[in-house]
């Protein structure tokens, strides 16, 4: 392979693309097998021998799991596939599965999930059984990391088919669980919904504890998702007084995490944090690093909501921290996207520019769209606030797009509310209201009453400058009342502060508000 004779012209010569490829063309297609099949052989001499199929159960997602073959896998797999299968068809294909497979754990451990889960998948169709499941699981996590929703969708799809004709429950329950989960993405969340169901009467029925505990697990996120935050914090608490019977210390942290997640979107803020609390302790006891620094990220998100910024801001930190100890750049990316709004927050809009910027190229390079869409529409609210409306309808319309890509209507209702208020800034009343339209039928829809509450209270805002003072005070009364329902009381005094600027500015009376908004309550 190597003569270290050769000199520089020639060595030129054959690394040549356009040379090397001509040179190629003229071979026999028999000639052209043999060299692949010679390629293959040697290759695999100088990188240490064939390596071993990995569990791809167990295999982590880490350099350190790594063989020196994996950094060429792709390309020894394109030379099982063209050398010459007439002597053994199906070894070569089995070796070129074995190489689609490690390409694959080596795109994983380098944070590509997409390229990553669509060799998965490639190598899926040159395998059967157990093997083809595996992968197939592989290929669908991957995809769903990566945003690819649809594609993901896809591969679920086929793994939910295959596991039914094997025969195994809980195989079969455990595809019904990762499809419901890309549903969920895909925010189909009432079809995700009955999966999950089905998913925990199958384990139910083989009585399989530690089986039940996971998919009470999975069932208390599906139905935090669905918005149905009663039914989510019973089978939560039911799967963590389960873990604790069954000393799952392991999943118990995480529990905790899902329990805290519902506290927060039901509006009970403190019950929240002490839950994600106990959960990083949890964590922390189980040394699981990873998934402390993921609680760090959504507790540090929490802090913000509840304008402890401070606190916030060291949590993000902490939590950024664990990201990068770990080597975990996607939840990297989402961690800095958090700390970009902790800075907006602070008015702090340059450093909040660089975070943003951060956070994108992490997200991108992963290809992770969802959250790039999610940083988008920060970004362009950054904008905003610097003056730059022109900059800041640029990115919430590509964030808009993303999200409508990927059928994330929770965040594209958020985002087009942001884009209204864009238009509200230049004056464009007709169009801003067009825009709070649709993105209170997105909230609606994905029951995010928080949002609702401020698109309404904007729409008011809107209405007024229209002249049209009894629907301002019917949406202001409405979106003050849903704000501070779940969660955001500082939210909608800062509403009332800006109704009372703008009337005075426009030099109208306030509005009839409601009497549980009477003047003591509306100021900040």
């Amino acid at each position: 392979m190597h003569n270290g004779s050769v000199n520089a012209e020639t060595a030129y010569l054959f690394r040549h693309a356009l040379l090397r490829d001509a040179a190629y063309q003229l071979q026999l297609p028999a000639d052209r097998a043999r060299l692949h099949g010679l390629a293959l052989a040697i290759m695999e001499e100088l990188l240490g021998g064939r390596p071993p199929w990995p569990d791809l159960r167990v295999a982590p997602a880490s350099r350190n799991y790594l063989l020196p073959a994996d950094a060429f896998a792709r390309e020894l797999a394109d030379h099982a596939e063209q050398a010459d299968h007439s002597d053994d068809p199906a070894r070569l294909s089995d070796v070129r599965c074995l190489y689609l497979t490690r390409a694959s754990l080596f795109e994983t451990a380098r944070w590509r999930p997409a390229e990553a889960g669509r060799l998965a998948e490639k190598a899926s169709t040159l395998c059967e059984g157990s093997r083809q499941a595996q992968l197939l699981t592989e290929a669908a996590g991957c995809l769903l990391d990566a945003g690819l929703l649809a594609e993901a969708e896809g591969v679920s799809r086929r793994l939910l088919e295959l596991e039914a004709t094997r025969q195994s429950a809980s195989l079969h329950a455990g595809a019904l669980n990762l499809l419901g989960k890309v549903l969920d993405a895909m925010g189909r969340h009432a079809q995700a919904l009955p999966l999950a169901e089905e998913a925990l009467r199958i384990s139910e029925s083989q009585g399989d504890p530690e089986r039940i505990v996971r998919e009470l697990s999975n069932l208390s996120g599906t139905l935090m998702y669905a918005r149905e935050l009663g039914r989510a914090v019973a089978v939560a608490a039911r799967c963590i007084e389960m873990m604790e019977a069954l000393g799952m210390k392991q999943e118990l942290g995480l529990a905790l995490g899902t329990l805290a997640n519902c506290y927060q979107l039901s509006g009970r803020f403190d019950d929240s944090l002490a839950k994600y609390q106990e959960a990083v302790a949890a964590l922390r006891t189980a040394g699981n690093k990873r998934s402390e620094g993921v609680t760090l990220t959504n507790m540090g998100a929490l802090l913000l909501a509840m304008n402890r910024r401070d606190e916030a801001m060291d949590v993000l930190a902490e939590g950024l921290s664990l990201h990068r100890q770990v080597g975990n750049r996607r939840s990297e990316g989402i961690c800095l996207g958090n700390y970009g709004n902790a800075l907006f927050d602070q008015c702090r809009y340059a450093e909040a520019l660089e975070t943003y910027a951060l956070s994108l190229g992490i997200h991108r390079e992963v290809g992770n769209r969802r959250s790039e869409g999610v940083v988008l529409a920060s970004l362009g609210n950054t904008w905003l606030q610097l003056g730059k409306p022109e900059d800041a309808e640029r990115s919430l319309r590509e964030a808009v797009a993303i999200h409508r890509e990927l059928r994330n209507r929770r965040s594209e209702g958020i985002a087009l509310g942001d884009l209204a208020e864009v238009y509200r800034w230049t004056n464009r009343y007709t169009e801003c209201a067009s825009l709070l339209q649709q993105a209170l039928e997105a909230d609606r829809e994905v029951q995010n009453g928080f949002h609702e509450g401020r698109h309404l209270c904007r729409m008011g805002l809107t209405r007024l400058r229209q002249g049209q003072g009894g629907q301002a005070a019917e949406a202001f009364n409405r979106g003050v009342l849903l704000l501070r329902s779940h969660g955001g009381a500082a939210e909608a005094a800062r509403h009332l502060a800006d109704l009372e600027s703008l009337c005075r500015e426009m030099g109208v009376e306030v509005l009839s508000l409601a009497a549980e908004l009477a003047p003591k309550d509306m100021r900040p």
